[in-house]
């Protein structure tokens, strides 16, 4: 049962939504026969990835997440893989801090692999610090050159406005792996934003079903005609309160469609969220109408007004990793 469950987490990754609960069946069977700390993380896995890849983004997976982690800690408290989920839900709730201290504590007491040092540098990216998480991430994918690493440094040299570079790892992670949702979505994504709109298309007219994909259909058709009728539902809120992704696409989605004001009222909770990436903000072209409005200049204000502090903090935590791994501290100032 086990072993066929996270056989079914591997096909959800390819984009097949029905293997979520077939997974969650099987994986529930295997607990009720060998309640491990193995079979927990499996089902943390497999709640975690429900929401990662947007097939039920629902607070209530996230509890889940919380209740497998908390239960296969209890008899192994030192259980490496976790402790990493642990550090994740940390991210997707909005501690972002948090988890780049217990990822970066996780490395720094020797308890490597690659999935903790690439949380770290999902985390700083999120956190907007694009030169460590750079760095981290770059790192990474040179180490361990998988489909994951290497979109995850896509992400963050895109948010950081390097975008030929960004766009080259994209399509050829697209290529190797057609089947994979993530690369041909963002590929999509930020093909509309850098005003590709036939290109972005080509992308997304393969992209499998789900809340981003919709999503993402949603700002093609308000940004090429710059405003549209549009409701947020259930579904979108539910999801921008369980998942930091979500949370900023809705905000894009009422920006783009003209409702400035309904993306500033959601624009609050992607801060909750930990997003701290101002100088992503800033150029993000989805976010054009939020920028204009007072209340975004007033949010960005006292965002930038803490941002050294939260700065200096990152380098604290995170340059004794860069020592221990061996990584070149970047140069670029960190904003």
């Amino acid at each position: 049962f086990y072993l066929r469950g996270i056989a079914k987490i591997g096909e959800m990754e390819e984009g097949k939504t029905g293997a979520y609960p077939e997974a969650a069946g099987l994986l529930e069977r295997a607990l009720q026969i060998d309640p491990s700390s193995e079979v927990c993380e499996g089902l943390a896995t497999l709640h975690y990835q429900a929401n990662n890849l947007g097939i039920e983004i629902t607070p209530d997976n996230l509890d889940k997440v919380k209740f497998y982690v908390d239960k296969g800690l209890e008899s192994r408290p030192d259980y490496f893989p976790l402790l990493v989920l642990q550090a994740k839900r940390e991210l997707l709730v909005g501690n972002t801090q948090q988890c780049i201290r217990l990822s970066a504590g996780l490395i720094m007491r020797d308890r490597l692999s690659f999935g903790i040092i690439h949380l770290l540098g999902v985390s700083l990216r999120h956190s907007g610090n694009y030169p460590l998480a750079i760095a981290v991430s770059r790192f990474h994918a040179n180490i361990d050159p998988d489909y994951y690493a290497r979109v995850n440094l896509a992400r963050a040299l895109f948010q950081s406005g390097q975008h030929d570079e960004a766009m080259a790892i994209f399509e050829e992670c697209f290529q190797q792996h057609p089947e994979k949702y993530f690369a041909r979505f963002f590929l999509a994504r930020n093909m509309l934003m850098l005003g590709k709109f036939q290109e972005s298309q080509k992308y997304a007219s393969g992209l499998a079903d789900g809340l981003n994909t919709r999503v993402l259909r949603l700002q093609a058709a308000a940004f090429r005609a710059k405003t549209s009728p549009f409701t947020v539902d259930g579904e979108m809120k539910a999801a921008a309160a369980a998942d930091f992704d979500s949370a900023l696409q809705l905000v894009e989605l009422c920006s783009t469609v003209g409702d400035a004001q309904q993306s500033l009222q959601y624009f609050q909770l992607v801060l909750d969220k930990g997003w701290r990436a101002w100088s992503y903000f800033d150029w993000n072209p989805f976010l054009a109408n939020l920028r204009k409005t007072d209340g975004y200049r007033r949010l960005r204000d006292a965002g930038m007004a803490e941002l050294p502090a939260i700065r200096a903090e990152e380098q604290r935590i995170v340059r004794p990793v860069l020592v221990r791994l061996g990584i070149p501290p970047p140069t670029a100032p960190t904003r």
